[in-house]
């Protein structure tokens, strides 16, 4: 049953990044007699995020495979990582104002430049699976996005707080499991996948339900660059 509902589910978030993809090249269309495509800027951001929605969701599944078979390649590199929250921040700010039921408002907060050691492709997709999940779960509010040292200073502690409707006590136990959701959208596999990377990176990944009662708040751990140890690097 489990397999069963995870292929329905993938089947629609496939899918679903097609449907305003075709809607905007088809209002694109030229019509008889015209030989120029024209195509509004908020028709090709629609199919410029779209199109990258679709490639994640199925890299996603493709690494759930390679995770399986132990196969997960980390090539990691030095490289600063507020710029990296920074464009993915906008990124995703531009998106919501395209959906007009999320009132979302995203926010960035960091203390100066951190450089770190990783897989920055890897990184990104930790982000961005967290950041769906927090925007999945949130129709109003807030989604803040912080990056600080830790108190040794040898790791960066990145958190992404929502105000959403925070995390099932039937799914935190499993939260960072394969197919761990309540929810009809995703494909349960963004967590599970973000925790893969994280450990794969010699972090640590974790999740609560904010203090306040609304939405939750996920933190992860990634070491400084110029704090590797020389074995490590």
């Amino acid at each position: 049953k489990v397999m069963h509902d995870f292929i329905n589910i993938a089947a629609h978030e496939l899918k679903s990044p097609i449907t305003p993809i075709l809607l905007a090249t088809s209002l694109a269309q030229p019509k008889d007699g015209d030989k120029q495509v024209t195509l509004s800027k908020d028709a090709f951001d629609m199919i410029v995020s779209n199109a990258r929605r679709l490639k994640r969701v199925a890299g996603d599944i493709l690494d759930v495979a390679r995770i399986e078979s132990n196969f997960l390649d980390i090539h990691k590199q030095n490289f600063e990582l507020n710029e990296l929250l920074d464009s993915i921040v906008k990124e995703y700010a531009a998106q919501v104002k395209q959906d007009s039921s999320k009132k979302v408002e995203f926010l960035f907060s960091c203390n100066g430049p951190i450089e770190i050691d990783g897989d920055k492709d890897r990184i990104i997709q930790v982000v961005h699976n967290l950041v769906d999940n927090a925007v999945r779960f949130t129709n109003e509010g807030s989604v803040i996005i912080k990056a600080v040292k830790g108190a040794s200073e040898s790791h960066v502690v990145v958190s992404i707080k929502d105000s959403g409707t925070g995390i099932h006590p039937e799914i935190m136990p499993k939260l960072f499991s394969k197919f761990a959701t309540k929810s009809e959208k995703g494909t349960g596999l963004g967590l599970y996948l973000a925790r893969n990377i994280v450990e794969a990176h010699g972090g640590k990944i974790w999740a609560e339900n904010n203090e306040n009662g609304i939405g939750a708040t996920f933190t992860f751990t990634v070491l400084i660059a110029s704090k590797i140890p020389a074995d490590q690097s």
